[in-house]
């Protein structure tokens, strides 16, 4: 799928068909999100992939709310992708200590994540990002995340059920966008704007 497309045509998926996702489309969405840019290339990310039905089901245990009525969709989606932050690999504590206290490992985990889920668009799956989890230390020991990692998010994967909605409302390029504040507009006779 072109870029441009991929980006106005993906939604965020709340029902999806039991169909299984191919590991290979997985691991695709998993390449492209190990790509994106990380401060100090911290790259603090770690992927946990529940795939397995009795294991996804008892993690979206974890991550659903029924009386709340969130992130039924854990349950549904074929897989649950945990999205780790570790901080733990680069061997430059400095950096570590840069990347954790400025809070920098967060927006990492934000475009790593926002890369996986334009991947899974352009392979025709759906996603969800999830980043309330209702009972975050149980699902970190199900998964035996280790200490001085955490569970930040988990996505849901797999096929829409059903056409997503065509449009959603957003805000126009001129309500969100300016060029130099501050700075007198162009001269129509001022060379060094033509």
């Amino acid at each position: 799928m072109e870029f441009r497309n991929c980006v106005e045509n993906r939604r965020s998926i709340r029902s999806f068909r039991p169909d299984p996702v191919r590991r290979e489309d997985i691991l695709y969405c998993l390449d492209a999100a190990r790509l994106s840019p990380s401060s100090l290339n911290c790259q603090p990310w770690r992927f946990v992939v529940l795939d397995d039905p009795q294991l996804k089901n008892r993690a979206a245990s974890y991550i659903s709310n029924p009386l709340l009525k969130s992130n039924l969709h854990a349950r549904q989606a074929p897989v649950l992708i945990a999205v780790v932050s570790d901080l733990s690999e680069n061997p430059n504590p400095l950096y570590r200590t840069a990347v954790k206290k400025f809070g920098m490992y967060q927006y990492d985990l934000g475009a790593a994540v926002q890369t996986l889920c334009l991947a899974a668009a352009d392979l025709g799956l759906g996603s969800c990002i999830m980043s309330t989890i209702r009972n975050k230390k149980q699902l970190q020991d199900l998964l035996g995340i280790p200490q001085g990692q955490e569970i930040c998010l988990v996505v849901a994967l797999g096929y829409p059920d059903g056409d997503p909605a065509a449009s959603r409302e957003r805000l126009s390029l001129e309500e969100i966008c300016c060029f130099n504040p501050g700075i007198p507009a162009e001269r129509p006779d001022d060379p060094s704007h033509s």
